[in-house]
């Protein structure tokens, strides 16, 4: 009886188990839908569907010009309000 409801648990939880396999960068979305929608049979699908959809990557962050800039030594300096256009980095 006991292997029959974990072999139940892990079909159950596959969409969650394929996500974490594949290092899925949504992972606890994958789980918080197959969790409340799973028994549905359309809301486990949707899940291992999401589980193997490919995931672009996060973007990288984009530094706009004016708003901060490198110095010598790896330091950067921010740009300020004030009537000086850089504040220099101490």
């Amino acid at each position: 009886m006991d292997l029959v409801l974990c072999l139940l648990c892990a079909v159950y939880l596959t969409p969650f188990i394929v996500a974490a396999r594949m290092e899925h960068a949504r992972i606890g979305g994958v789980l918080a839908l197959n969790l409340a929608l799973g028994w549905t049979g359309i809301g486990w699908i949707a899940a291992l569907w999401w589980a193997l959809r490919p995931c672009a990557a996060p973007p990288e962050p984009v530094l706009r010009r004016g708003h901060l800039r490198l110095i010598a030594g790896g330091r950067a300096s921010a740009r300020s309000k004030g009537a000086s256009r850089w504040k220099r980095a101490s």
